[in-house]
């Protein structure tokens, strides 16, 4: 019987646990800036600065305390659907680039909204054209990158907020500002 009641009080605690955290994906729609350096290219080849429509999904884990673990995927200019939104007009110059990353983040309530600081590893690649006759060049690595959100609670399940990611690299930045949507479990 002891067995039995211990068992039962573990299991009640682990539930208890389980209600105060959440499992969730997030769709974020925005616009990304890229600033791709002279030296990305062969000798000869001038860098340039464009605007892409981006795409992220991504699906987490919120702890009861507030901290986020999250395994997500970001696309540039990859879904033609939404290109009219944020992409420049110049067809001279295309950027695409995707990346599957890893975040770390701490949510922070301050009065109806939350503030949440992040910190993501992400594997990415870049395909960037700087205009015609110049063909493409696609590279590929692993960054570090920085993130801003700001949020609002708009139910139990439902969140919606603005947020601001970087990543630098020697060869080229990516700044992506968007909207963003959760549905917590």
């Amino acid at each position: 019987m002891r067995k039995i009641s211990l068992l039962l009080a573990s299991l009640a605690c682990s539930l208890s646990v389980s209600a105060e955290e959440a499992f969730y994906v997030s769709i974020d729609l925005g616009r990304s800036s890229f600033d791709v350096k002279d030296s990305y290219f062969p000798a000869g080849v001038n860098g340039y600065s464009e605007k892409e429509t981006f795409e992220n999904i991504a699906a987490g884990w919120r702890t009861n305390s507030d901290w986020i673990f999250e395994l997500g995927y970001e696309l540039d200019h990859v879904i033609d659907a939404f290109d009219d939104l944020f992409t420049d007009s110049s067809i001279s110059n295309e950027t695409e680039f995707d990346g599957l990353y890893l975040k770390v983040a701490k949510r922070i309530e301050v009065g109806d909204f939350y503030f949440t600081p992040a910190v993501g590893y992400m594997n990415w690649e870049l395909n960037a054209d700087p205009g015609p006759g110049s063909g493409d060049v696609i590279k590929d690595g692993n960054s570090l990158f920085y993130e801003l959100a700001f949020e609002k609670q708009l139910s139990q399940s439902w969140s919606m907020g603005l947020k601001y990611r970087v990543l630098n690299e020697d060869e080229f930045d990516v700044e992506s500002f968007g909207i963003n949507a959760t549905f917590s479990f």
